[in-house]
């Protein structure tokens, strides 16, 4: 139905883009735009606005790339039990999707995940 932020305080999605959006989660891979569901994980500097101190952007990467690791996991696991396939990617096309899904330039593109019929 489109592209939607997660707010975590509200643990609620926050639409913000209408549309079929998934091919813009990869460079090609062709079972994407089929996917039931593709995440994109993204660092972003507002979850460090509670740390007494920012660490410098790859510090921040770094951590992020950490968690984004056990959320991947967490997810693939949980569509394991479901009996749905999942695939974690590195393959994004970043700069198009920061385009459509109107990420500002502090934001990064860490990683994606199909999950659903994957063929």
């Amino acid at each position: 139905e489109g592209i939607s932020l997660y707010d975590p305080a509200n643990h609620k999605l926050k639409l913000i883009v209408k549309g079929d959006h998934r091919a813009a989660t990869t460079t090609g891979q062709g079972f994407v735009s089929k996917a039931a569901l593709n995440l994109v994980y993204v660092e972003t500097p507002d979850a460090w606005k509670s740390a007494k101190r920012i660490p410098p952007n790859e510090d921040r990467i770094s951590c992020a790339n950490i968690a984004v690791g056990a959320m991947v996991q967490s997810v693939a696991l949980a569509a394991q039990t479901e009996g749905l396939g999942n695939c974690v990617r590195g393959s994004i096309n970043h700069d198009a999707f920061k385009k459509i899904a109107r990420l500002s330039a502090d934001k990064t593109v860490l990683l994606a995940q199909s999950v659903g019929a994957i063929k």
